[in-house]
This record gives C-alpha cells, structure tokens and sequence, in this order.
C-alpha cells in the first residue's frame, strides 16, 4: 500500500515549488536577459504546451488560466474515477505546475521558459507538471495491473 505525504506537507511542497518556479523565471527574466549560457536560455512563450501550441489572437490570458487549471482537475478526476484512488502528489504537482505558469501568463501574457533541454526549453514549472502526470498515471497504471 502506497504511503503519501500529509495534507500539510502536500501543500507546502506545492507552494514551495510554485515559489521556485516564479523566482527562477524571475530571475532569469531580469538576470539573464538577453545572455545565453547554454542551460540558461531565457525566452518568453507565448504558446501552450511547451511551445507546440500555437495561441489564436485574442485569446484572453484568463481565459487561457481556467482552461490550464480546468484540464488539471479533469486529468485528476479521470484518473480517481478510473482507478478509485489518486497520487496525491502528482496532483499537487500537476496543479502547482499548472498555476505557476498561468500566473506568469495571466501577469506578464507570455510564459519565461529559461531551462534549455536542448529539444525544448522549459521552466521549472513544466518538469514539475510532467513529473506530477507521471505519478497520475502511474497510480492509473498500477491500478490497472492488479485488477
């Protein structure tokens, strides 16, 4: 049987890391601007899902903001509904990811990737979205093997 973190810890390993991810893109806003070191390449992304999305003009950043938060809750309930249970870190994750960069995009409408992974360059909110669908469907997974 899988153990999680308590309601208290979840939550502040989920405000910890969207502090991480706003300091980070801070800093590599303002610090870095205009440098390019390799693994530090500050760019602003007006798109969705790591660039690959393109946004239509007029897109509202609000609008942008619930459709982000929205498909995390959707994710999370397919998966509860499906296996009965959920990581409860993945969804912290999921959602502290999901927020960090409709925040950025909501203040700034662009989200400050920096993280140069040489096929795309990504935030710390992006690895930690992709880590916290991992553990989603994972939990999904395992679920799945044993019934």
């Amino acid at each position: 049987m899988d153990t999680y973190p308590s309601g208290k810890r979840l939550t502040a390993i989920g405000v910890g890391l969207l502090a991480l991810d706003l300091i980070t893109k801070w800093a590599t806003a303002t610090l870095w601007a205009g440098h390019d070191s390799g693994l530090i390449t500050p760019a602003r992304n007006h798109n969705l899902a790591l660039g690959s999305v393109s946004l239509q003009d007029g897109l509202s950043p609000a609008i942008v903001v619930v459709l982000v938060l929205a498909s995390g809750f959707f994710v999370a309930s397919i998966v509860a509904t499906l296996t009965r249970r959920i990581h409860p870190l993945g969804l912290v994750l999921l959602l502290s990811g999901a927020a960090g960069n409709a925040l950025d995009r909501a203040v700034t409408g662009a989200v400050h990737d920096w993280l140069n992974l040489y096929v795309v360059i990504a935030n710390v909110a992006d690895v930690v979205l992709l880590v916290g669908l991992v553990l989603l469907l994972r939990a999904f997974w395992v679920r799945s093997e044993t019934l």
